[in-house]
């Protein structure tokens, strides 16, 4: 058995080695220069990328220096891109900002147009060369990168001599609203709301006019803050800007006040001339309607006096007035309700009149401290004020001065100044933390006035040679 399987082996192996000598490869065999046969393989795969072509569009190619004007990029190719940018151009010459991305469209060809909207502003005047502009993206294959065929040069014009600021547009306006419109009161706030919307321009380059209204006589300005826009127009070949500033005022004094003329002065890009837009100077009239020496709304802890007289009054004449008939009791009622109110009316205009000045001064103070915004804290302590409170800050110092000699003026200047930034600037302000730092302000004033007192006298020295 074990002979017959090594002699069937022996024969399986010659059989083997036959068939290998007659097998002939397609090749030539490599082993005769001693290498390696090498075995065909199919050639690599690779992906290749769109014919993209770049083109650009200018909307002048002479601008002015500081003149935003439009550039259109567009990228056509077989396929749709996934992402499109611009390389930037060499610094220190123009400025670009993207404005709008436009739909994909598909042109007559079966090309795909992508097409990018920038703001280009030349920073320098004379000769610009730009170079080839550069869009890099990706497409569904990978990245790729193209190059416009032909350069962005521009030939800037320098700033016309004697118009400063430099603000060259195609057209501008500047229009003005002050509300309300009719006569108010010292102290009352007003919303000025001046706006300027300009044409070929962006909105960071419209002037802030607050310089304007500083130093108006008899009113103080508080500034909010500004709105600037720059969008295209809807027909996509314009540069639309605005800036819109708010401001508070409040008038100090009664009478008939000047608001100042606003201008602004701009170059026009179409007339090549320059221009001035302006609003003409308006007047404001303040009137003295109130009475700051009487108390409305809110009880104070001096009538409570009055207010036990006049409950027993009014009980002894409801048990006297109770005996007589209805139809005369309702008449006597209403022949005494008015001489009642102007009674009551009286005491309370004499009893507050005849508290001296520091006793108004504290009671206001303690009125105002349960208010809970600027508006209620001021309007509390107007009435203790000397003029009603219609000179503002100078005034509410002053007053504070008088009830805390001691304390610092240029910390107590500082606080109300902040209330009144709170008040017509709207400007955040944390009145009850507000409230604790001028309390412990009027304390240490305080503190300090009662020290001084206590140390004013000074101390005389023992005599020299005492007697015994």
């Amino acid at each position: 058995m074990v002979r017959s399987i090594a002699a069937l082996s022996l024969l399986a192996l010659f059989w083997c080695a036959h068939a290998g000598a007659q097998f002939q490869p397609p090749w030539r065999p490599p082993w005769q220069g001693g290498q390696r046969p090498a075995w065909p393989t199919q050639p690599p795969t690779t992906n290749q990328a769109p014919d993209y072509q770049l083109s650009w569009s200018i909307e002048t190619s002479s601008p002015y220096v500081h003149q935003p004007i439009l550039l259109r990029l567009r990228l056509s190719g077989d396929a749709q891109p996934t992402w499109i940018g611009l390389e930037p151009p060499r610094p220190g010459r123009v400025l670009l900002r993207r404005l709008q991305t436009e739909l994909p469209r598909r042109a007559g060809d079966g090309t795909t147009i992508n097409t990018l909207v920038f703001a280009l502003l030349p920073l320098r005047p004379g000769q610009l060369d730009a170079g080839h502009l550069r869009v890099r993206g990706s497409h569904a294959g990978g990245p790729f990168e193209v190059a416009s065929e032909r350069p962005l040069r521009l030939r800037v014009r320098p700033p016309v001599p004697g118009l400063a600021p430099w603000l060259p547009a195609r057209a501008l306006t500047l229009t003005a609203n002050l509300a309300p419109e009719g006569p108010v009161a010292p102290g009352e706030p007003l919303t000025l709301r001046l706006e300027l919307s300009a044409t070929g321009t962006s909105g960071e380059q419209l002037p802030t006019l607050a310089d304007q209204l500083t130093g108006i006589d008899g009113i103080r300005v508080y500034r909010e803050r500004a709105q600037v826009d720059t969008r295209l127009s809807p027909d996509g070949r314009q540069l639309l800007a605005s800036r819109t500033e708010t401001y508070t005022l409040v008038a100090q004094g009664a009478g008939r006040l000047l608001l100042p003329e606003i201008r602004v002065a701009w170059w026009n890009i179409a007339r090549e001339r320059g221009e001035l837009a302006r609003v003409p100077l308006r007047g404001l009239r303040v009137e003295d309607g109130s009475n700051p020496s009487l108390f409305a709304g809110h009880w104070h802890p001096a009538w409570m006096a009055l207010s036990a007289l006049l409950l027993v009054l009014a009980g002894y004449w409801w048990a006297v007035l109770t005996r007589a008939p209805g139809g005369r009791l309702a008449g006597v009622l209403e022949r005494i309700r008015i001489p009642l109110l102007r009674l009551g009316d009286t005491l309370r205009i004499g009893l507050w009149s005849g508290l001296p000045g520091g006793w108004r001064l504290r009671l206001g103070l303690l009125r105002a401290r349960t208010a809970d915004t600027p508006e209620q804290w001021l309007a509390r302590l107007a009435p203790a004020l000397p003029d009603g409170g219609r000179r503002g800050r100078p005034e509410v110092v002053a007053a504070l001065l008088a009830t805390a000699p001691g304390a610092d003026p240029d910390a107590l200047t500082r606080l109300v100044a902040r209330l009144e930034a709170a008040r017509y600037g709207a400007q955040r302000v944390v009145f009850n933390r507000w409230q604790r730092a001028l309390a412990r302000r009027l304390a240490n004033g305080r503190r300090q006035r009662a020290r001084r007192t206590r140390q004013g006298a000074p101390r005389r020295l023992p005599p020299l040679n005492p007697p015994g």
